[in-house]
């Protein structure tokens, strides 16, 4: 297992291909504490970049760049399984804490400082909505790409 430490400020679009169509996923266009989505055109929602300040130099931060540096990617407490974009305020949550390790084809897993490492990010597959989900599926194998 490789860690992965992309290049802070630098954007990238995160996908998923395991539906059958590539998901871009992103934040909402009209409401900023909304979940992860899914889309399909590129846009400012869908462009993700890391800051690496956190307390563990194992983990970052994701944000986009509609919803710039006050608003980071975390896990909904205490059902762990849902995610959204939550003001990322004076604090470290580790809720808000992602580590990217590598599979073997290539492909990128991410994993949550509040749910720890056997729980990455998924997609389910009919409503390609994102959670966290456990095991090792196909559905948790992202492509992490510069724009």
């Amino acid at each position: 297992m490789t860690i992965i430490n992309p290049t802070p400020n630098k954007t990238y679009i995160l996908s998923n291909t395991s539906t059958g169509t590539s998901l871009l996923f992103s934040s909402h266009e009209y409401f900023k504490a909304a979940p992860l989505t899914p889309s399909t055109e590129p846009s400012p929602h869908n462009h993700i970049y890391f800051i690496p300040t956190t307390d563990n130099p194992s983990y970052c931060r994701i944000h986009t760049r509609a919803l710039g540096d006050n608003w980071s990617l975390g896990v909904i407490k205490p059902i762990k399984r849902k995610l959204h974009f939550y003001k990322t305020g004076e604090g470290n949550y580790s809720d808000q804490y992602w580590r990217l390790d590598t599979w073997g084809d290539g492909t990128v897993r991410l994993s949550n400082g509040d749910t720890g490492e056997e729980v990455r990010l998924d997609v389910d597959t009919g409503t390609k909505v994102p959670f966290m989900g456990k095991g090792e599926r196909s559905e948790q194998h992202w492509t992490l790409a510069e724009v």
